[in-house]
């Protein structure tokens, strides 16, 4: 999904929610959460840290490790841990590379 979508989704859920400000009217909360949801669908790279012969990748957003790719003494690499689009911890939408 392109950002200018998403942009245009955060920014009439955002005019919305100040229209409810003025009124008696609750919903603020459903409201609130749409641009959560509409701000984690932009794609975000993950954020990398090597520490001796260990690649952690995190999600950019809470900052949990999604893949762990680990150097043997063989010289090959093995990845272990969750690599998709999104974040299974929070949803966060992810680019990956290869």
């Amino acid at each position: 999904m392109d950002q200018t979508t998403i942009d245009h989704h955060i920014s009439v859920l955002k005019g919305k929610l100040k229209g409810l400000k003025d009124t008696d009217l609750s919903g603020d909360d459903t409201i609130n959460a749409s641009i959560t949801l509409w701000q984690k669908q932009a794609s975000r790279k993950l954020l990398t840290r090597e520490d001796n012969d260990i690649f952690v990748e995190s999600c950019p957003n809470c900052r949990r490790p999604i893949k762990v790719t680990t150097k043997e003494e063989s010289g090959l690499f093995t990845m272990n841990g969750y690599i998709g689009h999104y974040c299974p911890w929070c949803g966060q939408a992810v680019e990956r590379e290869g």
